[in-house]
């Protein structure tokens, strides 16, 4: 089977290389064209029933076309709707040197050879004049000024300046966050007269916490009493956790 496909694919492509044909003409009723010249042209290929936009863009692009054309811009890739048969692709480019006299040309496509007919079309070898070349250089697509180009550039730099700093700050946010949690999980599991101890001891790093400071104070106040007592009776360690639960509830969320 896979042989039978091979072989369909072989006469295909034969078929194509010995009935497709090429004409060449140029756009606007234009009949002239002179080495240096940028005009803008179309590529008839017909008959044809299948082609590829994207084989024939590459393949036009990829080198100079029949060694006279210099293509610098595909402008339009479709099937004439008045004749399915036609393929026509639109394009910029340059000439680069003439036909020689008598020698036909010849269209290698994926190894196929086309016949190219570019009668319609008065090739001269005659000197581009110094306006025609400014036209040139203007035509060159991609080509940016060194203002365009300063100016894109200063654009780049401030834009990775602004996502650096805006990414910077989501940083500080989530580490002061971070370190918020960290501070009230700590005021939150104290349970024992060490923790209550520690609290008292660094009392000034969680002030920060609450946003009713006078029950905070109040917890300072009560642990300072018997924190300085050899032994806690279990009335000294229950006054603590009342006191410790309603600071709790005044804690900021954040």
């Amino acid at each position: 089977m896979r042989f039978l496909l091979l072989i369909i694919s072989i006469l295909s492509l034969s078929t194509f290389a010995l009935d497709t044909k090429l004409t060449l003409e140029l756009i606007d009723k234009e009949s002239s064209w002179d080495v240096g010249e940028i005009k803008d042209f179309k590529i008839m290929l017909h008959p044809i029933s299948e082609v590829s936009d994207q084989d024939i863009k590459k393949s036009l692009l990829s080198r100079n076309f029949v060694d006279m054309i210099k293509i610098l811009k595909i402008k339009k890739q479709f099937i004439l709707k008045e004749n399915p048969e036609y393929y026509i692709v639109e394009a910029r480019g340059v000439l680069i040197s003439e036909p020689k006299p008598n020698f036909p040309k010849i269209w290698d496509y994926r190894g196929m050879a086309v016949a190219v007919d570019y009668s319609a079309i008065s090739f001269s070898n005659t000197p581009v004049s110094r306006q025609d070349f400014f036209v040139f250089d203007k035509s060159v697509p991609g080509q940016l000024s060194p203002l365009m180009i300063l100016l894109i550039s200063i654009t780049a730099i401030v834009v990775l300046i602004l996502i650096f700093i805006f990414f910077r700050k989501i940083q500080t946010k989530n580490a002061q966050k971070k370190h918020w949690q960290n501070i009230v999980d700590e005021f939150k599991k104290v349970s024992d007269r060490k923790g209550h101890e520690y609290i008292y001891s660094n009392r000034h790093k969680f002030y920060e916490i609450f946003s009713n400071k006078d029950a905070y104070v109040e917890y300072l106040n009560l642990t300072n009493k018997v924190q300085y007592k050899k032994d806690w009776d279990q009335s000294d360690l229950i006054t603590l956790e009342e006191a410790h639960r309603k600071a709790k509830e005044n804690i900021v969320v954040r």
